[in-house]
């Protein structure tokens, strides 16, 4: 898994930055194994990226995350990836209020995951 970059769009009054989006999702790495392991049961050299929308509530919370372009040909692996942003805990947007950012997850084919 290797995590793009962040980008901020059409932030509701809250705002985040790169560094902390890519934080999170670093430390959630273990998450987007479990969708690399759906990709590579149907194709051994599985590869794709997935851009998110995540809408990331005034505590941190992902109150909804979407698809919203993949490569992966793959639905069960789209919904992995948006489900697990659903499960990240962000910090709190400055301003304290919603924000939405999208962000990349590629999938390059040499991840190392144990069967």
């Amino acid at each position: 898994m290797k995590p793009g970059a962040a980008v901020a769009t059409g932030t509701l009054g809250g705002s985040m930055s790169e560094a902390q989006v890519r934080d999170v999702v670093e430390r959630h790495a273990e998450l987007f194994d479990e969708c690399y392991k759906i990709g590579v049961k149907t194709s051994p050299k599985f590869m794709g990226k997935v851009t998110v929308k995540a809408t990331i509530g005034p505590s941190g919370k992902v109150n909804r995350a979407d698809v919203l372009k993949s490569t992966t040909k793959s639905q069960q692996v789209d919904r992995c990836v948006a489900d697990a942003f659903e499960k990240m805990q962000f910090p709190r947007p400055e301003g304290g209020v919603t924000t939405v950012i999208t962000f990349p997850i590629e999938f390059s084919g040499v991840e190392l995951v144990q069967p």
